[in-house]
């Protein structure tokens, strides 16, 4: 299509916005579920064998906490332009990921063509902000994947207390591009 053919003939207005929003939301759509797959696919044996040794805990946990990361990871991705908190044990396997350098930095090129920093809320953070940009995670989860972040890992956004000593980290400048 010619730059001609996005201009209203009668009255010179742009077309592209019309143009571009039903195929926006497809594209967008196309890259949710893009990410989600590279993400979810991704393989984390060696990564997971780590964490199952240095927590002691059983397999299945681990899977479990795996596809939680993995998930979280995906939102930051894709809520590039929102500040995400990361409330709960599954912070450690993120720890763990970090260590496997090449790995983690492997799995952030594949997922967001660059690096998923990990950055931990600061010390004296105003809890109010905290808690927000908890919700941003709990909304995000509830509207990608469809259900809510499982209870006992993820706390539910009214009780997540992050002046108590949890384990936060947030998403922010979470991809440099």
């Amino acid at each position: 299509m010619s730059y001609a053919e996005h201009v209203d003939e009668k009255t010179g207005a742009s077309l592209q916005p019309m143009l571009f929003s039903k195929h926006g939301e497809a594209a967008r759509r196309e890259r949710v579920e893009r990410i989600i797959a590279s993400t979810m696919t991704f393989p984390m044996e060696k990564i997971l064998k780590r964490y199952q040794r240095d927590l002691d805990l059983p397999w299945d946990v681990v899977l479990e906490h795996e596809r939680e990361i993995k998930r979280y990871l995906a939102l930051k991705v894709i809520n590039e332009d929102k500040i995400i908190r990361m409330e709960g044990a599954v912070d450690e396997l993120w720890h763990t990921f970090l260590m496997f350098t090449h790995e983690y930095h492997k799995f952030s090129l594949l997922v967001a063509g660059d690096y998923i920093h990990h950055t931990p809320a600061a010390e004296g953070e105003d809890p109010d902000r905290g808690r927000e940009h908890y919700r941003n995670f709990w909304d995000g989860y509830l509207a990608v994947f469809g259900e809510e972040p499982p209870a006992h890992l993820w706390p539910r956004p009214m009780a997540a207390d992050t002046s108590a000593g949890a384990s936060s980290c947030l998403a922010r400048d979470s991809v440099i591009g």
